[in-house]
């Protein structure tokens, strides 16, 4: 498309990818977040060893500055690349993440880059389609199917790309022998989609070269066989021929896109609080969710919570208010105790809290990971969101498997004393920062029962401690400063839309509406080692990419006087648990 705006009047959107070997992936991403963030880009970039994923938006200008700085990179010339307007940015922060893939499908020792199917250029994708011999297959999620896709293709109803090889295996004689043509959104998954189908004996694969994205920009709507609108993973929720904005919106409940017909039903969300008023009637869902609770939150929300396809916000707390349904349903069970702190509800225990932000609560249950361990266990394996990495949904960060599966194990308080102990360990051992990284995900363990780093050493008491980490992690993700009165009013709304309970509630608007008092928090830290514990719960809430966020990050690193050397191996040891499993493809 045409990328010259002379006018200024619009944001260029560059969604690219590029699967090629990068050994020097995990050195990419700072220099990379600096570049983007000087220039005002915002969107995700993912980096892997096999490659780089990604949308962005910003100037004309800016983007073009960014794609000719990452076809630099030799591994990167020939960057996939297309490109659509936005009248509004449509992201509000700038995040460059490590990742084992950067699209997630699960399968070990796959190489798109050399066993993709045949590429089908736009303008030739009709004919191949129109083949009766051609089994047509949408690689994307059921949210993405259900506003549009090609006529006569075969939705494979996966909630998760990584359910995709799952259904194909369980076709494989079906497809055997038969011509297979592929698509989704920008290319991505189907170039990973088709090297599967070849791995396990599909020969004869094909997939449009661009995705849906290029064929809506190339071919003419009255030659399109394409209907519906294309469901993208920014606040746009859709686009159409010609790349033009869609008329599709979300559901603040249950994450679906709603079509122009959805919107109409009396039974959509939108038509009963379609700005979240204070006081909104409760119990209606959109048509999508079908199945109202007294709180107003429905089951397809808490159901499908762990793959919401919509953007986290401007800061990591936003997003608490933007994804609630899951949040609000684990804390509203946290277990409780007798605890009497200060600022606290006599019956919130902060240690359980804690366990909860960090993915202790099996999801859709009472029961916690100690009593149904092995359950918690495998949903970590499949998905850390929706094995209660509650931080990953209240602050916006990539918990991350391992720190989950750790969590799961050994509780909140633990988990971020074992990290900060690992990083302490490695530095007073002169360890240099990530060389003891492993690709065999090597287990978190709690601190050593004897060290000043065991939860149960805290001077001032572990529930007591415990409020302070929590207390951390809320002004880290606090740090870029956007939580304004109107912001505080939509957590407000979100929170009685839950169900959350009057002393939940109660606490956490308290906290999210006190001014950040950075010296009560440091003075809380009594020991060392509980200066390291602090900072490395902080470490955790965020990811430091924009200015505020860095500098906050420094300043409590300078004011808990921590060595240079020391906070290189926090946050090398916080960057092996923390990763992020949205996909913007």
């Amino acid at each position: 498309m045409d990328r010259s705006d002379p006018t200024g009047s619009v944001f260029l959107v560059a969604a690219l990818y590029r699967f090629a070997a990068l050994p020097q992936w995990r050195e990419l991403r700072m220099p990379l977040a600096e570049f983007c963030c000087a220039r005002g880009i915002r969107g995700t970039l993912l980096l892997a060893h096999e490659g780089i994923n990604g949308t962005v938006a910003g100037s004309h200008d800016a983007i073009a500055e960014l794609v000719a700085h990452l076809e630099a990179i030799p591994a990167l010339a020939g960057l996939e690349v297309k490109y659509s307007t936005a009248s509004d940015m449509p992201f509000h922060r700038m995040k460059v993440r490590l990742k084992r893939e950067i699209v997630t499908m699960g399968v070990e020792d796959l190489d798109p880059a050399r066993d993709a199917g045949t590429y089908i250029e736009p303008q030739d994708w009709n004919a191949l389609i129109a083949d009766p011999e051609t089994v047509v297959i949408d690689t994307r999620n059921d949210y993405e199917t259900a506003i549009g896709t090609f006529r006569g293709a075969v939705d494979p109803g996966t909630a998760s790309f990584r359910e995709f090889p799952g259904w194909a295996a369980a076709r494989r004689e079906d497809l055997a022998g038969r011509k297979v043509a592929m698509f989704c959104t920008g290319g991505i998954r189907c170039e990973k989609a088709t090297a599967y189908m070849r791995s396990i004996g599909i020969e004869e694969v094909y997939h449009l070269k661009g995705g849906i994205l290029k064929y809506l920009e190339d071919v003419p709507q009255e030659q399109s066989l394409w209907d519906g609108e294309c469901f993208v993973f920014d606040e746009r929720v859709s686009v159409t021929h010609g790349l033009r904005e869609g008329e599709a919106e979300l559901c603040r409940a249950c994450r679906h896109p709603l079509t122009a017909a959805d919107k109409q039903s009396t039974f959509c969300r939108r038509r009963v609080v379609p700005s979240l008023p204070r006081e909104p009637q409760r119990g209606r869902p959109c048509p999508l969710c079908r199945t109202p609770s007294p709180g107003g939150a429905c089951k397809q929300a808490r159901d499908k919570a762990s793959y919401r396809p919509l953007r986290r916000g401007i800061s990591p707390v936003i997003a608490m208010s933007l994804s609630p349904a899951y949040f609000w349903q684990v804390v509203a069970t946290a277990a409780r105790s007798e605890t009497k702190l200060q600022g606290v509800p006599p019956m919130l225990d902060p240690r359980k809290l804690l366990d909860d932000l960090l993915g202790s609560k099996v999801p859709g249950t009472e029961s916690t990971v100690r009593d149904k361990a092995g359950q918690a266990a495998q949903m970590a394996r499949d998905n850390p969101l929706a094995a209660g990495a509650l931080a990953a949904v209240l602050l916006g960060t990539g918990t991350g498997r391992k720190l989950t599966g750790s969590v799961l194990k050994i509780g909140g308080m633990a988990a971020v004393a074992g990290l900060a102990y690992k990083a302490y360990q490695n530095y007073r051992n002169g360890d240099q920062p990530g060389q003891a990284q492993t690709s065999a995900e090597p287990e978190l363990l709690p601190p050593p029962a004897d060290t000043p780093f065991d939860p149960a050493q805290a001077p001032q008491g572990e529930a007591e401690f415990a409020l302070v980490i929590v207390r951390a992690m809320i002004a880290a993700a606090r740090a870029d400063g956007h939580i304004d009165e109107d912001e505080r009013g939509r957590i407000a709304d979100r929170l009685r839309l839950s169900g959350i309970g009057d002393e939940a509630e109660k606490f956490l608007l308290a906290e999210l509406s006190k001014p950040v008092d950075l010296d009560t928090l440091i003075d809380a830290a009594k020991t060392d080692a509980q200066k390291v514990e602090l900072y490395t719960a902080s470490r955790l809430a965020i990811e430091p990419q924009t200015r505020a966020e860095r500098g906050y990050l420094d300043m409590l690193a300078g004011r808990l006087k921590l060595p240079d050397a020391l906070i290189d191996h926090v946050e090398a040891t916080v960057s092996e648990v923390k990763t992020d499993n949205q996909s913007v493809w």
